[in-house]
């Protein structure tokens, strides 16, 4: 983990899931265009922009690491909640 991962982990402290997503929208400038694609689709792209710009490296490693991904077709797909619930998750665990 690297020591700016380390400092986010820290300043998000014990913030509600509902405040991580928000923080991680405001960071990231994702924003969706429709309430109920909220919970959508993202490709690789949006879901590393959504998660806060992290490197494919870092991202890939969270895949392997059993953050949820779908494959539809050919394309590898993720959903925001399921990116928020693994930065949870594993948060939890550094501690």
């Amino acid at each position: 983990m690297t020591e700016k991962e380390k400092q986010v982990i820290d300043a998000v402290g014990s913030a509600t899931p509902e405040q991580l997503d928000a923080a991680l929208r405001a960071i990231s400038g994702f924003e969706t265009q429709n309430p109920k694609d909220a919970d959508g689709f993202l490709n690789l792209a949006a879901a590393r922009r959504y998660a806060g710009n992290v490197s494919r490296t870092t991202f890939y490693r969270w895949v392997q690491s059993g953050m949820r991904c779908y494959r539809i077709r050919r394309r590898i797909m993720f959903r925001a909640s399921d990116i928020t619930d693994f930065i949870l998750k594993t948060q939890g665990a550094d501690k």
